[in-house]
């Protein structure tokens, strides 16, 4: 079973990276994969990096959410990933996304960043 996406619509710039790891989550199989699985093999296709990942229950239901990175340097961009129990992935720019982990996302993918210099 391939992963649908849905790239979020309230940001019409949205990077080449994004839609590159959009196309290439979509090409995975989530269930044969799992969610961490078919993320890295995505992000491999993708030339991003996986900072982190958890699985969310909470009233809304069960979600598998993670924070990426996207681009380097000035171009880095961070997104959140989020495959639902019950739904197609998603996935949108760090600033505009309502997971919590959207607020620690910058912060570890800049002790990441220090730690791949040192």
């Amino acid at each position: 079973m391939n992963a649908p996406t849905d790239v979020s619509k309230e940001n019409t710039a949205v990077s080449l990276e994004t839609i590159e790891l959009e196309l290439a989550l979509q090409a995975q199989d989530t269930v044969q994969a799992g969610f961490e699985g078919a993320l890295r093999q995505a992000l491999d296709q993708a030339g991003g990096t996986l900072l982190f990942q958890m699985r969310v229950d909470d009233e809304s239901g069960t979600r598998w959410t993670a924070a990426v990175s996207v681009g380097s340097g000035e171009d880095r961009q961070l997104l959140i990933v989020t495959i639902p129990s019950d739904g197609p992935a998603r996935i949108e720019p760090m600033e505009e996304s309502s997971e919590p982990i959207a607020r620690i996302a910058p912060a570890f993918a800049d002790v990441m960043e220090r730690l791949q210099a040192a």
